[in-house]
Protein backbone atom coordinates (compact mmCIF):
# COMPACT_ATOMS: atom_id res chain seq x y z
CA UNK A 1 0.00 0.00 0.00
CA UNK A 2 1.38 3.34 -0.92
CA UNK A 3 1.35 5.43 2.58
CA UNK A 4 -0.35 8.81 2.40
CA UNK A 5 0.73 11.60 4.25
CA UNK A 6 -1.65 13.53 6.32
CA UNK A 7 -2.34 17.43 5.95
CA UNK A 8 0.24 19.68 8.53
CA UNK A 9 -2.34 21.94 10.46
CA UNK A 10 -0.90 25.28 10.99
CA UNK A 11 -1.92 28.03 13.07
CA UNK A 12 -4.12 30.28 11.82
CA UNK A 13 -4.21 34.12 13.30
CA UNK A 14 -7.62 35.65 12.64
CA UNK A 15 -7.81 39.17 12.47
CA UNK A 16 -12.06 39.03 13.67
CA UNK A 17 -10.20 37.84 17.09
CA UNK A 18 -7.79 40.45 17.39
CA UNK A 19 -9.96 43.21 16.02
CA UNK A 20 -11.57 44.62 19.51
CA UNK A 21 -7.92 45.41 20.71
CA UNK A 22 -7.21 46.97 17.55
CA UNK A 23 -10.04 48.96 17.09
CA UNK A 24 -9.49 50.08 20.75
CA UNK A 25 -5.75 50.74 19.76
CA UNK A 26 -6.47 52.94 16.30
CA UNK A 27 -9.23 55.11 18.44
CA UNK A 28 -6.75 55.73 21.34
CA UNK A 29 -3.92 56.51 18.89
CA UNK A 30 -6.70 59.03 17.33
CA UNK A 31 -7.90 60.65 20.31
CA UNK A 32 -5.17 61.18 22.17
CA UNK A 33 -2.44 62.03 19.41
CA UNK A 34 -2.61 65.37 19.76
CA UNK A 35 -2.14 65.42 23.64
CA UNK A 36 1.11 62.99 22.52
CA UNK A 37 2.55 65.33 20.10
CA UNK A 38 2.56 68.44 22.33
CA UNK A 39 3.99 66.29 25.42
CA UNK A 40 6.49 65.22 22.78
CA UNK A 41 7.38 68.81 21.98
CA UNK A 42 7.52 69.85 25.55
CA UNK A 43 10.03 67.65 26.15
CA UNK A 44 12.65 68.38 23.14
CA UNK A 45 12.02 72.20 23.79
CA UNK A 46 11.68 72.64 27.41
CA UNK A 47 14.85 72.57 29.66
CA UNK A 48 12.12 71.84 32.50
CA UNK A 49 10.47 69.01 31.12
CA UNK A 50 13.41 67.35 28.72
CA UNK A 51 13.74 64.24 31.34
CA UNK A 52 10.54 62.60 30.01
CA UNK A 53 12.91 62.20 26.67
CA UNK A 54 14.45 59.50 29.32
CA UNK A 55 11.49 58.64 31.46
CA UNK A 56 8.67 57.99 28.60
CA UNK A 57 11.21 55.61 26.58
CA UNK A 58 12.45 53.87 29.76
CA UNK A 59 9.05 53.18 31.45
CA UNK A 60 7.88 51.21 28.31
CA UNK A 61 10.69 49.26 28.11
CA UNK A 62 10.40 48.81 31.45
CA UNK A 63 6.91 47.37 30.75
CA UNK A 64 7.38 45.17 27.80
CA UNK A 65 10.73 43.86 30.09
CA UNK A 66 8.50 42.51 32.65
CA UNK A 67 5.74 41.24 30.19
CA UNK A 68 1.88 40.29 31.10
CA UNK A 69 0.75 38.31 34.58
CA UNK A 70 -2.05 35.83 34.88
CA UNK A 71 -4.66 38.47 35.77
CA UNK A 72 -8.74 38.97 35.24
CA UNK A 73 -9.98 41.81 33.26
CA UNK A 74 -11.17 44.65 34.87
CA UNK A 75 -14.28 45.35 32.33
CA UNK A 76 -16.46 47.89 34.13
CA UNK A 77 -13.70 49.74 36.25
CA UNK A 78 -11.30 49.77 32.59
CA UNK A 79 -14.60 51.26 30.59
CA UNK A 80 -14.95 53.84 33.64
CA UNK A 81 -11.44 54.91 33.16
CA UNK A 82 -11.92 55.22 29.91
CA UNK A 83 -14.93 57.16 29.97
CA UNK A 84 -13.48 59.80 32.18
CA UNK A 85 -10.27 60.01 30.41
CA UNK A 86 -12.48 60.74 26.64
CA UNK A 87 -14.55 63.27 28.77
CA UNK A 88 -11.43 65.13 30.09
CA UNK A 89 -9.78 65.07 27.04
CA UNK A 90 -12.89 66.88 25.38
CA UNK A 91 -12.89 68.92 28.12
CA UNK A 92 -8.95 69.96 28.54
CA UNK A 93 -9.18 70.32 24.86
CA UNK A 94 -11.94 72.88 25.10
CA UNK A 95 -10.18 75.07 27.59
CA UNK A 96 -6.98 74.33 25.70
CA UNK A 97 -5.20 73.27 29.41
CA UNK A 98 -2.03 70.92 28.61
CA UNK A 99 -1.73 69.46 31.92
CA UNK A 100 -5.08 67.84 32.15
CA UNK A 101 -4.99 66.87 28.28
CA UNK A 102 -1.52 64.87 29.63
CA UNK A 103 -3.52 63.66 32.36
CA UNK A 104 -6.07 62.20 30.00
CA UNK A 105 -3.75 60.49 28.23
CA UNK A 106 -1.99 58.27 30.69
CA UNK A 107 -6.07 58.00 31.99
CA UNK A 108 -7.02 56.41 28.87
CA UNK A 109 -3.35 54.26 28.64
CA UNK A 110 -4.74 52.75 32.41
CA UNK A 111 -8.26 52.58 31.38
CA UNK A 112 -6.93 50.09 28.28
CA UNK A 113 -4.85 48.31 30.86
CA UNK A 114 -7.57 47.53 33.24
CA UNK A 115 -10.35 46.91 30.47
CA UNK A 116 -8.32 43.97 28.64
CA UNK A 117 -5.91 42.58 31.26
CA UNK A 118 -7.24 43.60 35.41
CA UNK A 119 -5.53 45.37 37.93
CA UNK A 120 -2.99 42.89 38.85
CA UNK A 121 -1.16 43.82 35.81
CA UNK A 122 -1.72 47.48 36.47
CA UNK A 123 0.04 47.23 40.13
CA UNK A 124 2.66 44.64 38.12
CA UNK A 125 3.56 48.13 36.55
CA UNK A 126 4.08 49.94 38.99
CA UNK A 127 7.20 51.75 38.08
CA UNK A 128 6.60 51.85 34.36
CA UNK A 129 3.11 53.92 35.20
CA UNK A 130 5.24 56.24 38.37
CA UNK A 131 7.72 57.07 35.31
CA UNK A 132 5.33 58.09 32.71
CA UNK A 133 3.67 60.12 35.65
CA UNK A 134 7.10 61.67 36.84
CA UNK A 135 7.41 62.33 33.06
CA UNK A 136 4.57 65.01 32.56
CA UNK A 137 5.39 68.81 33.39
CA UNK A 138 3.81 70.25 36.00
CA UNK A 139 1.75 73.68 35.22
CA UNK A 140 3.04 76.80 35.98
CA UNK A 141 -0.07 77.57 38.18
CA UNK A 142 1.01 74.83 40.44
CA UNK A 143 4.81 75.16 40.38
CA UNK A 144 4.24 78.96 41.08
CA UNK A 145 1.81 78.10 44.32
CA UNK A 146 4.44 75.39 45.55
CA UNK A 147 7.40 77.22 45.54
CA UNK A 148 6.58 79.72 47.71
CA UNK A 149 5.35 77.29 50.18
CA UNK A 150 7.96 75.18 50.02
CA UNK A 151 10.35 77.95 50.49
CA UNK A 152 8.85 78.81 53.70
CA UNK A 153 8.60 75.49 54.77
CA UNK A 154 12.43 74.61 54.18
CA UNK A 155 13.20 78.10 56.23
CA UNK A 156 11.30 77.00 59.12
CA UNK A 157 13.12 73.34 58.93
CA UNK A 158 16.36 74.34 59.05
CA UNK A 159 15.90 77.08 61.23
CA UNK A 160 14.66 74.37 63.65
CA UNK A 161 16.89 71.99 63.00
CA UNK A 162 20.19 74.74 63.45
CA UNK A 163 18.81 75.47 66.90
CA UNK A 164 18.27 71.84 67.58
CA UNK A 165 22.13 71.42 67.19
CA UNK A 166 22.01 74.84 69.38
CA UNK A 167 23.21 77.26 66.58
CA UNK A 168 21.59 80.28 67.39
CA UNK A 169 19.17 81.15 64.20
CA UNK A 170 16.63 83.71 63.65
CA UNK A 171 14.21 83.12 60.84
CA UNK A 172 12.61 86.19 58.79
CA UNK A 173 10.53 84.89 56.04
CA UNK A 174 12.49 82.86 54.29
CA UNK A 175 15.57 84.22 55.58
CA UNK A 176 17.41 82.68 58.52
CA UNK A 177 19.91 85.00 60.29
CA UNK A 178 22.72 83.53 61.73
CA UNK A 179 25.69 85.28 63.73
CA UNK A 180 27.12 87.75 61.44
CA UNK A 181 25.84 86.16 58.56
CA UNK A 182 22.53 85.42 56.67
CA UNK A 183 21.50 81.98 54.73
CA UNK A 184 18.93 82.86 51.82
CA UNK A 185 16.64 79.70 51.44
CA UNK A 186 15.55 81.01 48.22
CA UNK A 187 19.04 80.70 46.70
CA UNK A 188 19.82 77.74 48.56
CA UNK A 189 16.92 75.78 46.85
CA UNK A 190 17.93 73.88 43.66
CA UNK A 191 14.34 73.65 42.58
CA UNK A 192 11.57 71.92 41.73
CA UNK A 193 12.83 70.88 38.21
CA UNK A 194 16.32 69.62 40.05
CA UNK A 195 13.75 67.72 42.66
CA UNK A 196 11.89 65.94 40.08
CA UNK A 197 14.87 64.79 38.61
CA UNK A 198 16.28 63.81 41.94
CA UNK A 199 12.77 61.78 42.11
CA UNK A 200 12.80 60.23 38.98
CA UNK A 201 16.11 58.67 39.98
CA UNK A 202 15.68 57.69 43.52
CA UNK A 203 12.34 55.73 42.24
CA UNK A 204 14.44 54.64 39.13
CA UNK A 205 17.17 53.13 41.10
CA UNK A 206 14.74 52.05 44.11
CA UNK A 207 12.59 50.34 42.03
CA UNK A 208 15.13 47.95 40.25
CA UNK A 209 17.71 47.39 42.68
CA UNK A 210 15.70 47.34 45.92
CA UNK A 211 13.32 45.19 47.60
CA UNK A 212 12.02 46.67 50.48
CA UNK A 213 9.35 49.47 50.33
CA UNK A 214 11.65 51.28 53.25
CA UNK A 215 14.55 51.48 51.57
CA UNK A 216 13.11 52.70 48.53
CA UNK A 217 11.35 55.53 50.28
CA UNK A 218 14.81 56.44 52.50
CA UNK A 219 16.60 55.99 48.68
CA UNK A 220 13.79 59.00 47.02
CA UNK A 221 14.29 61.49 50.47
CA UNK A 222 18.05 61.30 49.94
CA UNK A 223 20.35 63.03 47.57
CA UNK A 224 21.84 66.15 47.90
CA UNK A 225 23.84 68.70 44.98
CA UNK A 226 25.19 71.84 45.43
CA UNK A 227 24.31 74.66 42.56
CA UNK A 228 27.23 76.69 41.90
CA UNK A 229 25.02 79.98 42.22
CA UNK A 230 24.80 79.88 45.99
CA UNK A 231 26.01 82.88 47.83
CA UNK A 232 28.61 81.98 50.05
CA UNK A 233 27.21 82.96 53.54
CA UNK A 234 24.41 79.70 52.15
CA UNK A 235 27.38 77.64 51.17
CA UNK A 236 28.85 78.26 54.92
CA UNK A 237 25.58 77.15 56.12
CA UNK A 238 25.22 74.08 54.05
CA UNK A 239 28.54 72.90 55.24
CA UNK A 240 27.45 73.37 59.13
CA UNK A 241 24.36 71.64 58.42
CA UNK A 242 25.91 68.40 56.28
CA UNK A 243 28.73 68.56 59.58
CA UNK A 244 25.32 68.35 61.97
CA UNK A 245 23.78 65.90 60.26
CA UNK A 246 26.50 63.71 59.03
CA UNK A 247 26.25 63.64 55.73
CA UNK A 248 28.56 61.23 53.77
CA UNK A 249 30.04 63.42 50.65
CA UNK A 250 28.88 66.58 48.74
CA UNK A 251 29.46 67.50 45.23
CA UNK A 252 30.55 71.08 44.48
CA UNK A 253 28.93 72.07 42.00
CA UNK A 254 26.64 71.45 39.81
CA UNK A 255 25.99 73.05 36.32
CA UNK A 256 24.65 76.54 36.31
CA UNK A 257 22.06 79.10 34.77
CA UNK A 258 23.97 81.81 35.42
CA UNK A 259 25.45 83.02 31.60
CA UNK A 260 27.98 85.54 32.61
CA UNK A 261 30.97 83.37 31.57
CA UNK A 262 29.13 83.31 28.03
CA UNK A 263 27.67 86.95 27.91
CA UNK A 264 27.58 87.80 24.29
CA UNK A 265 28.22 84.65 22.44
CA UNK A 266 26.33 82.74 20.11
CA UNK A 267 23.43 80.76 21.73
CA UNK A 268 24.05 82.20 24.83
CA UNK A 269 20.97 82.89 25.76
CA UNK A 270 19.30 79.76 25.58
CA UNK A 271 17.45 77.64 28.09
CA UNK A 272 19.39 75.27 30.55
CA UNK A 273 22.40 74.24 32.72
CA UNK A 274 25.65 75.36 31.33
CA UNK A 275 28.89 73.28 32.50
CA UNK A 276 32.48 72.97 31.15
CA UNK A 277 35.40 76.21 31.34
CA UNK A 278 32.56 79.34 32.14
CA UNK A 279 32.01 77.85 35.61
CA UNK A 280 35.31 76.58 36.27
CA UNK A 281 36.33 79.61 38.49
CA UNK A 282 33.27 79.69 40.82
CA UNK A 283 33.42 76.25 41.00
CA UNK A 284 36.68 75.85 42.40
CA UNK A 285 35.72 78.68 44.95
CA UNK A 286 32.79 77.00 46.49
CA UNK A 287 35.19 74.03 46.86
CA UNK A 288 38.04 76.09 48.76
CA UNK A 289 34.55 77.62 50.87
CA UNK A 290 33.33 74.04 51.57
CA UNK A 291 37.21 73.05 52.34
CA UNK A 292 37.56 75.58 54.62
CA UNK A 293 34.20 75.56 56.82
CA UNK A 294 34.03 71.57 56.39
CA UNK A 295 37.93 70.61 57.68
CA UNK A 296 38.09 67.38 56.20
CA UNK A 297 35.19 66.50 58.25
CA UNK A 298 33.44 64.45 54.94
CA UNK A 299 34.80 64.21 51.60
CA UNK A 300 34.20 66.71 48.63
CA UNK A 301 33.65 65.96 44.93
CA UNK A 302 35.27 68.41 42.88
CA UNK A 303 33.02 68.84 39.20
CA UNK A 304 33.19 72.10 37.25
CA UNK A 305 35.34 73.07 34.41
CA UNK A 306 38.38 69.85 34.39
CA UNK A 307 39.31 70.53 31.04
CA UNK A 308 43.37 69.58 32.14
CA UNK A 309 45.17 68.17 34.48
CA UNK A 310 45.78 71.51 35.88
CA UNK A 311 42.53 71.86 36.39
CA UNK A 312 42.45 69.06 38.28
CA UNK A 313 45.28 69.76 40.54
CA UNK A 314 43.80 73.30 41.10
CA UNK A 315 40.27 71.29 42.12
CA UNK A 316 42.45 69.07 44.93
CA UNK A 317 44.72 72.18 45.68
CA UNK A 318 41.37 73.88 46.79
CA UNK A 319 39.93 71.58 49.36
CA UNK A 320 38.71 68.45 46.85
CA UNK A 321 39.23 64.92 47.82
CA UNK A 322 37.72 63.56 44.57
CA UNK A 323 37.55 64.79 41.01
CA UNK A 324 34.97 64.44 38.66
CA UNK A 325 35.02 64.71 34.66
CA UNK A 326 32.24 65.14 32.39
CA UNK A 327 32.65 68.20 29.64
CA UNK A 328 36.25 68.05 29.15
CA UNK A 329 36.17 63.98 28.77
CA UNK A 330 33.38 64.79 26.05
CA UNK A 331 35.95 67.24 24.05
CA UNK A 332 39.23 65.20 24.89
CA UNK A 333 38.39 61.89 25.51
CA UNK A 334 40.49 59.29 27.32
CA UNK A 335 43.62 61.10 27.54
CA UNK A 336 42.09 63.54 29.48
CA UNK A 337 41.87 61.09 32.20
CA UNK A 338 45.77 60.08 31.98
CA UNK A 339 46.74 63.37 31.84
CA UNK A 340 45.12 64.60 35.48
CA UNK A 341 46.44 61.64 37.47
CA UNK A 342 49.78 62.16 36.61
CA UNK A 343 49.16 66.22 37.34
CA UNK A 344 47.74 64.76 40.72
CA UNK A 345 49.90 62.00 41.27
CA UNK A 346 52.68 64.82 42.84
CA UNK A 347 50.17 66.64 44.62
CA UNK A 348 49.84 67.11 48.63
CA UNK A 349 46.53 66.32 49.74
CA UNK A 350 44.66 67.90 52.17
CA UNK A 351 44.38 65.37 55.37
CA UNK A 352 41.50 63.02 54.58
CA UNK A 353 38.16 63.15 56.72
CA UNK A 354 37.89 60.80 59.81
Amino acid sequence: MAATAEPVSTPVIRLADHSPAVLAAIAFAILFSKPAVLLVRDWWNDPDAGHGLLLAPLAIWLAWRSGLVPARPARVSGALILTGAVLLRYLSGLAAELFTMRVSLLMGAAGLVLFWYGWRQLLHWWLPVILLVLSIPLPDIVTSSLALPLQLRASRWGAALLEFRHVPANLSGNVIQLPGRQLFVTEACSGLRSLTALLSLGVLVGGLWLRHPAGRILLVLSGLLLADHLTPQAVEGIARLLIAHRIDGVIATNTTIERGGVKGLPRADEAGGLSGRPLKARATAVVAQLAKVLDGALPIIGVGGILSGADAKEKIEAGATLIQIYTGLIYRGPDLVAECARALAAVERRPSHA
